[in-house]
């Protein structure tokens, strides 16, 4: 610090520097978590619609074979 209680324009500098890395390390930080966030979502999804459509072949199959309909009436 200098007399008048100021910081001096080095230190004020380094500051404003440091401030700009952080927040470039926190911007970066984000953005990879936002793109697993949305791989995620897009895995999900597909894993989501790939079970219902295996449901509907299970449930087609079921309901056009002898054995499927005998399972049907028990259930």
């Amino acid at each position: 610090m200098s007399v008048n209680g100021t910081l001096s324009t080095t230190k004020q500098m380094a500051i404003v520097e440091a401030e700009g890395v952080i927040f470039k390390v926190i911007f970066q930080k984000t953005e990879s978590y936002l793109k697993l966030l949305v791989i995620w979502c897009i895995y999900s999804y597909n894993l989501i619609e790939a079970m219902y459509a295996n449901l509907l072949s299970l449930i087609f199959i079921l309901s056009t074979t002898g054995a499927g309909v005998w399972f049907l009436t028990q259930v």
